[in-house]
């Protein structure tokens, strides 16, 4: 008898563990997921993909194909391309062109959809 108790104790300790580790990782999950954003299949979207779908809304907003705005912005064509289609990874430099080029703020060119992602605005902070 004697030897059941620190078994059971020993079980019952492993099981509370675990139990925790799963709650925890569900939690891990769902925030997770709360702050991305979902493709047609289902996965979830590379932020270079979600950046790029940002650009080309926002290019197309204001009327203007990829060699103009990429004219504006001072580089190339192809450039931009792999940009929008979020195979490219744009330096801070050529983010900041893209955004005098289409005349936005960056906090607005980094405002993807509904939810800005985490960025506070000036107006949260007050």
């Amino acid at each position: 008898m004697l030897y059941i108790y620190p078994l059971f104790t020993s079980l019952v300790g492993i099981l509370l563990i675990f139990s925790k580790l799963i709650v925890y990782g569900l939690i891990l999950y769902i925030n997770l997921s709360l702050c991305q954003d979902f493709d047609s299949d289902g996965k979830i979207m590379a932020i270079e993909k979600r950046f790029g779908q940002r650009i080309r809304e926002l290019r197309l907003a204001k009327g203007l194909s990829q060699e103009e705005l990429a004219f504006r912005a001072g580089i190339h064509w192809s450039y931009l391309s792999g940009i929008e289609r979020g195979i490219r990874n744009p330096a801070l430099k050529n983010i900041t062109k893209i955004a005098n080029a289409l005349g936005v703020s960056l906090s607005e060119l980094f405002s993807f959809g509904k939810r800005s992602y985490g960025l506070v605005t000036h107006k949260q902070q007050e």
